[in-house]
């Protein structure tokens, strides 16, 4: 599925600061328990496109 969000929306939706974002899309940083939670939530009230 695909969101066509930016890191600052998925940091917004989330609830957490945009630098976290992209700490761990470059592998810099592992999330914690209760990011990944927040960070599920976010992507489970979004609308998705499906890319076949």
């Amino acid at each position: 599925m695909r969101l066509g969000w930016s890191q600052q929306k998925l940091a917004s939706v989330a609830g957490l600061a945009e630098r976290t974002v992209r700490l761990f899309e470059d592998g810099t940083r592992s999330p914690r328990f209760g990011t990944l939670i927040a960070l599920r939530k976010a992507f489970r009230a979004a609308p998705a496109e499906r890319v076949i």
